[in-house]
């Protein structure tokens, strides 16, 4: 069994998790890789019960890049927000109605749930794939595995892995967002 608790790649390195330390590799701009590893706080009793629920670990490993890289998400969503609220507000004035800003924005994104979803995923894959992060996130699952097959992290070794890893919480979610995408065309609300 692996010591490897978990991963997250970034834009200039990874980031693995053990029981009781944090390992940060980061690639400086001049090509050298420093390692900084700081001793982990205790798990808490909901990190214990979400990394045993496979859907609930996908759920928290896709959420944290978002809060990870929120200015990212911010710069890219917000605008894509306001523009979405503003071809809605005709349809809002039209109505007569005079819901405050906060109720429009939630009757949106419950109206388009799916979209908002499907336009995230295709974000973040896009970033994924434009960007090193995809790089990184596979040299995540490769040293994982690695490890755990092999213990051994030498770069002959890591470099003979496999890029997907069996418990990558990326998976999981885009498996769900299928499968919500399908169920949605058979469940109505009316």
């Amino acid at each position: 069994m692996s010591i490897i608790k978990g991963g997250t790649a970034r834009f200039n390195g990874v980031i693995f998790y053990s029981e009781k330390y944090i390992s940060k590799p980061i690639r400086n701009r001049d090509g050298t890789i420093s390692v900084k590893i700081t001793k982990r706080k205790d798990i808490s009793k909901l990190d214990r019960v979400i990394n045993k629920i496979p859907i609930i670990r996908g759920l928290f490993l896709f959420i944290n890049p978002i809060i990870a890289m929120w200015k990212i998400y911010l710069f890219i969503f917000l605008p894509l927000l306001v523009l979405l609220l503003l071809m809605n507000r005709n349809s809002v004035i039209a109505s007569g109605s005079s819901m405050l800003a906060l109720s429009i924005i939630a009757e949106w994104i419950q109206s388009h749930f799916l979209l908002l979803l499907a336009i995230i995923l295709v974000t973040f894959g896009l970033i994924c794939k434009m960007t090193n992060l995809g790089k990184y996130h596979a040299a995540e699952h490769m040293t994982d595995t690695s490890y755990s097959l092999l213990s051994s992290l030498a770069i002959s070794d890591v470099s003979k892995q496999s890029r997907t890893h069996r418990r990558c919480g990326s998976n999981v979610v885009v498996f769900l967002f299928f499968c919500c995408s399908i169920f949605s065309f058979f469940i109505s609300d009316h």
